[in-house]
């Protein structure tokens, strides 16, 4: 039956949720339990090539690889709030493979979730040799940007003096979170037309990043040992918001598809329309932790996820997945194994599929389930 499930789970024309539900299988609640660049001249390279998880110089500290330009890492980071809903924004999703990490949160109880994006390093360049080969673009290449939510203030403070960028906020939000530069779009009844053009982009550099405040994760090209076959992973949000993680032995990521929001399930490709590229992460992992709802309508959801400490989570890498304990002590995010010694990703940008307590985790399947938090 595992068998079975997992070739029609990494097809792209089958529903999720109807594989999951005639496998009847049993769930368990978890709380019971871009390539790399030319690296500068003579870099400051451990032996062994592990890099972390205290800052290396020449590498960028949250992806582990070399940088092509050093002076890169001294400007601080952008976090930018990019759409998930309504559906159509996955066709118009721009710049998200030029991230460094990116973290897909609930917005609240309706099942819909957003994506925040962090850029750090010499994503400026890329982005300008990506422009130069495709010729002149003619749309913003970092979009759509959305509103911000309540977990941007606590991951603001994961990436110290970054930048926060949205389409505005709501007022109890928006007093909570704190300064933020917003995005208007082209035209208000599409709201999937805000975005970040090259010239906002280098407006937005800010000098001042110490790279030192971004390290605590580790990174090493060889794969840990144990582990278990993880090809490929399934989210269910709910029936209009499904995911596929499928592994790319080829390019040692795992590409996204998702569904088209009409409740079949049916999966497709998303693509970075920037790149042009279907959206690939070297490293995919689950962080289960406490989600609350901030307000009486369900609209506003509080995401713990800084200053803790052994939360349960999954690491997807080269085609295996390992049992991880995550912590944020200081507000600094740190990945460990079971047994609570520094577990390495596979150098490279990471997403962060995050999970309230309630859900529940299929080892059988690779299937994540969402499940809201009570109700207040």
């Amino acid at each position: 039956m595992e068998r079975a499930s997992r070739i029609q789970l990494r097809g792209l024309g089958v529903s999720l949720l109807a594989v999951i539900l005639s496998a009847g299988l049993v769930t368990t609640p978890v709380y019971s339990a871009g390539a790399a660049l030319e690296a500068t001249p003579e870099p400051d390279e451990p032996s062994g090539g592990v890099i972390g998880p205290e800052y290396v110089p020449g590498f960028n500290p949250l992806t582990g690889l070399p940088i092509e330009n050093p002076e890169s890492l001294g400007f601080k980071p952008n976090l930018v709030s990019l759409s998930n809903f309504p559906p159509h924004s996955r066709d118009r999703l721009a710049g998200m493979s030029m991230a460094s990490h990116v973290w897909e949160t609930m917005m609240g109880g309706q099942g819909m979730t957003r994506f925040q994006a962090i850029f750090y390093g010499d994503y400026l360049q890329r982005i300008d040799d990506l422009i130069e080969q495709a010729g002149e673009q003619d749309d913003f290449v970092i979009g759509p940007v959305r509103s911000v939510r309540l977990v941007y203030r606590d991951l603001k403070a994961l990436y110290p003096d970054a930048t926060l960028i949205g389409a505005g906020a709501s007022p109890e939000v928006g007093a909570q979170v704190g300064e933020a530069v917003r995005v208007y779009g082209e035209n208000p009844q599409d709201l999937s037309s805000a975005g970040l053009d090259p010239q906002s982009l280098a407006g937005l550099a800010s000098p001042g990043a110490n790279p030192s405040d971004y390290a605590g994760l580790m990174f090493d090209p060889r794969v840990p040992e144990g582990g278990s076959p993880g090809e490929d992973l399934a989210l269910i949000y709910n029936l209009y918001n499904q995911v596929q993680w499928t592994y790319d032995p080829g390019s040692h990521s795992y590409l996204r598809a998702q569904d088209r929001a009409d409740g079949s399930g049916e999966l497709r490709p998303i693509v970075d329309h920037l790149s042009g590229e279907q959206i690939a992460f070297p490293n995919v992992l689950v962080l289960f932790t406490d989600h609350r709802f901030a307000n009486s309508a369900k609209t506003i959801m509080d995401i713990e996820v800084l200053y803790v400490r052994d939360r349960p989570g999954l690491l997807f890498r080269d085609g295996r997945y390992f049992e991880i304990l995550w912590s944020t002590p200081g507000g600094k995010l740190q990945i460990s194994d079971r047994q609570g010694q520094p577990l390495a990703l596979r150098p490279g940008a990471s997403f962060f599929e995050v999970f309230s307590y309630e859900s529940s985790w299929t080892p059988a399947t690779r299937l994540v389930r969402w499940h809201s938090p009570p109700a207040p």
